[in-house]
């Protein structure tokens, strides 16, 4: 379950999207007159990680996030495999700061574990 998640296409600006929170509050500008600073932002950057995820995801984010826009989120999501079991949850009133609810990916989590069996005796 990934809810919100920042970090997310910091090339952003190049395609005309705001990009993610670190870089909008440095400046467009002051990112475009230094490329190392870009460059660095690259190796945290979660959509270039997005396409090794193999597993089951639940990714979540919300339309008024200023923080993490929506479509960074959705950059990274894209980015996730095809064949990987994927699911975006969004909510186009909430923002930043836990009030988007990975509602799907939640109830996933819990399922698992109410299906969960505990041995008391290590298997090998």
């Amino acid at each position: 379950v990934i809810s919100v998640p920042s970090f997310c296409e910091c090339n952003a600006y190049e395609v005309g999207r705001k990009p993610y929170g670190a870089y909008r509050k440095m400046g467009v500008e002051k990112l475009k007159a230094n490329p190392k600073l870009a460059e660095a932002g690259f190796y945290y950057d979660i959509v270039n990680f997005g396409k090794r995820i193999t597993c089951e995801v639940y990714v979540c984010t919300g339309f008024a996030d200023e923080g993490c826009c929506p479509s960074n989120v959705f950059a990274f999501y894209n980015a996730i495999p095809k064949t990987t079991n994927k699911t975006m949850t969004t909510n186009p009133r909430t923002g930043h700061y836990g009030t988007t609810k990975e509602v799907k990916g939640n109830a996933r989590i819990t399922e698992i574990f109410r299906n969960t069996t505990i041995s008391l005796t290590p298997t090998k």
